[in-house]
């Protein structure tokens, strides 16, 4: 189609799919200012297109062959490297024997359907159950980053597939209340205290607890600056006074370096859960705790005291705060246990009503009443 003027700059649409297909508008430079110029810029933007379709991968190629130049091009640089070695996990274990040998051209809504319904006949060899919605929806989530990558990055012209993923709902976890909390911080040892108090004080993931150093931590600002997240944007938190005391007695003479090290050897701390587990028994808590609830806990709590919930999201670091809101939800589930204890103790009382025998009829009083005429009734 001809370049046209539209909204003070010359533009032209580009149909990538040929006439019959979508097309997009493509505004030029601000420098092109008559129409010779901007048809002689559209016929140099035609020509580098069709140079790019010539070069194009060809749709036979199957899906294996491109996975490597996706993981090499897109996933190195672009993913978290703990995202990009999980996704090459779900690749070898899941995604590579069900679609490695199909070429992407060749890929349609069957393959996919195929591939939900062996999963959901599979079992988990790690946690020894079946198949959950959530963890095959984030299988499809990563074939469906690839096949965006496959046909914007490297030029494949593919029919497109739309995924339709499982319904899933985010599992509410049980939350420790505040007397619990306090019980199992108690119960901990004051390295592990320290530790623990900064997952839930300041609501941290554990990953971002261990790359806490000294340098991070302002005990007189009464704030620290979290540098490893997952997001990878720096947010300062601040610190609540009974955590400052347990920072305090953990502190070093010379306060410098990595705040949480292993008193054996020095080296950060792979693993927490039997300190978790000590203090949870020690503290006689029956709820599984982990060191994820934590986080939860800090977020729960402050939901249930009101604070306002963009100071929320921003404590935890979400980038969406529909992330925070979700936490509304654990919040009323938490609260329901209050609900809980409540009705039993009114059952209770029910159920001693029940078991007293009713009094005689001859027994009750006769209480006198007034018939339509006003006269009196003294029938019991």
């Amino acid at each position: 189609m001809a370049v046209e003027f539209h909204s003070g700059r010359w533009t032209f649409r580009y149909y990538e799919q040929g006439r019959k297909g979508a097309y997009r508008r493509i505004t030029l430079p601000e420098t092109v200012t008559t129409r010779e110029e901007a048809e002689a810029y559209q016929e140099l933007w035609r020509q580098r297109k069709r140079r790019a379709r010539n070069d194009r991968t060809p749709s036979s190629t199957p899906i294996s062959a491109l996975w490597d130049r996706y993981d090499r091009e897109h996933a190195a640089l672009y993913l978290k490297s703990t995202t990009a070695k999980d996704l090459r996990g779900v690749w070898f274990l899941h995604l590579a024997p069900h679609f490695g040998e199909i070429p992407i051209g060749d890929l349609g809504d069957t393959d996919i359907t195929a591939y939900i319904s062996k999963r959901l006949n599979q079992v988990s060899a790690r946690k020894g159950r079946p198949v959950t919605n959530r963890s095959i929806n984030k299988e499809l989530a990563y074939l469906s980053a690839f096949l965006r990558w496959a046909r914007e990055g490297a030029h494949i012209l593919f029919d497109p597939i739309v995924i339709k993923y499982l319904p899933a709902r985010r599992p509410i976890p049980i939350i420790l209340t505040f007397a619990e909390m306090a019980a199992f911080l108690m119960a901990a040892e004051p390295f592990y205290r320290a530790l623990f108090g900064c997952l839930y004080g300041m609501g941290l993931r554990i990953k971002e607890a261990r790359a806490l150093s000294w340098e991070h931590i302002e005990l007189v600002q009464s704030q620290a600056i979290i540098t490893d997240t997952k997001g990878g944007m720096q947010r300062i938190v601040p610190i609540p006074g009974w955590l400052i005391e347990v920072l305090t007695a953990v502190q070093p003479a010379k306060a410098h370096g990595p705040l949480f090290l292993r008193a054996k050897d020095g080296t950060r701390f792979p693993d927490v859960r039997r300190a978790v587990e000590r203090a949870r028994t020690k503290a006689g808590i029956i709820k599984r705790i982990t060191p994820h609830l934590l986080r939860h806990a800090f977020a729960t709590h402050h939901m249930e005291l009101e604070t306002n919930l963009r100071k929320i999201q921003e404590m935890l670091g979400h980038t969406r705060i529909a992330t925070t809101e979700w936490y509304t939800h654990v919040a009323v589930a938490h609260l329901k246990t209050a609900t809980d204890t409540f009705n039993r103790a009114l059952t209770a009382e029910m159920a001693k009503l029940s078991a007293t025998p009713a009094p005689n009829s001859a027994e009750l009083p006769v209480i006198p009443t007034r018939t339509r005429k006003g006269r009196k009734d003294t029938r019991t």
